[in-house]
């Protein structure tokens, strides 16, 4: 495991004067280096001034290039600390852009994001699990900052896959997803205890499904676009004698045959009327 050492340039000086009879001396260069030096090449620890001066590395070197241990500095905040390798970023660490005000942890494959992560978001998401070339790959967990929390598959940066999404207000979604959007089969569960299962497109029920509503309804059919393809429209009441209801007199049920515009019964039943 390794532990960083900052040498800032005052230091610099300082050590070059303590070390000037030491094989791995410390120099000071034109190009911006200050530290240690082996057979004229930076070997050990020092710091790195880029000529443009947005960039600032301090750290381990080794024969010439950055490799081990260190921290690479941007003039607007942002910055990597962590394992370097041939002069590259690879191996674990802790990388903080100062614009979108992210934080990633975990680990690097050089210089792209790759494997396991945490990412803290600015706008106050989470997510942990799997990356590939910098994006959300294979599985893991996305914290929204509003509470809601998704668990499964991603492919590209979304959803993609089997998946679970729990809302925050206690609904839930269960099923595939394509491309972010609930497509294939779930089951979502209503705060109400309303359910739905069956097939999806592009976040809509779409296909065969089932509609258990938390007021009686019960629908099991064709859905298109969010909607039963056999909306019923009307209600015939089934009582042959005349019904007479008091008010506040608590809930009755009917029997009731439903029918659409076209006067076609639908196989919609057990409707509560309260």
């Amino acid at each position: 495991r390794y532990v960083i050492k900052k040498i800032s340039m005052e230091n610099c000086y300082s050590l070059l004067k303590q070390n000037r009879e030491n094989s791995n001396q410390v120099n000071v260069d034109q190009e911006g280096f200050c530290g240690q030096t082996k057979k004229g090449m930076r070997h050990g620890i020092g710091v790195y001034c880029y000529m443009n001066s947005f960039f600032k590395y301090e750290g381990d070197w080794f024969q010439g290039v950055k490799q081990g241990c260190g921290t690479f500095f941007m003039r607007d905040g942002s910055y990597y600390k962590g394992c370097f390798l041939n002069g590259e970023i690879h191996g674990r660490g802790e990388r903080y852009w100062a614009h979108s005000k992210n934080l990633f942890v975990g680990l690097f494959d050089f210089g792209e994001i790759n494997g396991e992560g945490v990412m803290k978001y600015g706008n106050g998401d989470m997510y942990e699990g799997t990356w590939l070339e910098n994006k959300k790959e294979g599985n893991g967990k996305l914290r929204y900052a509003d509470g809601s929390v998704y668990s499964g598959a991603f492919h590209l940066n979304k959803p993609h896959g089997e998946g679970r999404l729990m809302f925050s207000n206690g609904e839930e979604f269960i099923g595939e997803w394509v491309n972010g959007m609930r497509h294939g089969h779930g089951i979502y569960q209503y705060q109400d205890g309303s359910l739905y299962e069956g097939q999806w497109r592009c976040s809509q029920f779409h296909g065969e499904g089932i509609m258990n509503h938390s007021s009686g309804i019960y629908y099991n059919g064709l859905w298109i676009n969010g909607r039963p393809l056999l909306e019923p429209c009307k209600m015939l009441f089934d009582e042959d004698e005349p019904l007479t209801i008091f008010q506040d007199s608590g809930p009755f049920s009917l029997s009731i045959t439903c029918l659409t515009d076209e006067q076609a019964v639908t196989n919609e039943c057990g409707r509560l009327l309260k």
